[in-house]
């Protein structure tokens, strides 16, 4: 979610929040909710999280990664970016056409671990 935070050049709290879900399909001891969709209201931006604890299909480009399709999605007026741990794709048009592919180098893949780590 900090990707997408600063993807919009949001560094504040949003407007206004509204989130929905709950724990669907699965008939297990599990308290999580496995589906949400929130939406953060920044004025001038809005930012859609969504988390589908089930089988769907992906979005655009972004990849599989441990079972779950993770990225983020930007949205223009000229076509939309997807960004996940192995790079970007920019799309352009109605037809989508690639514009720009950039893969993350080889070994640096991972680099979660320095962004939420305790100091």
């Amino acid at each position: 979610m900090d990707v997408a935070r600063w993807g919009l050049n949001q560094n504040t709290l949003p407007k206004h929040v509204v989130s929905t879900g709950g724990k669907f399909i699965y008939d297990d001891d599990q308290e999580t909710p496995n589906t949400q969709l929130a939406t953060f209201d920044y004025g001038d931006a809005q930012l859609v999280f969504e988390v589908r604890g089930i089988h769907t299909g992906g979005e655009s480009s972004v990849g599989l990664e441990g079972g779950n399709y993770v990225g983020n999605l930007f949205f223009g007026s000229e076509g939309h970016m997807a960004l996940d741990y192995t790079g970007y794709q920019v799309y352009l048009g109605e037809k989508r056409e690639l514009a720009h592919d950039f893969k993350v180098p080889r070994g640096a893949e991972d680099n979660t671990a320095p962004h939420v780590r305790i100091s």
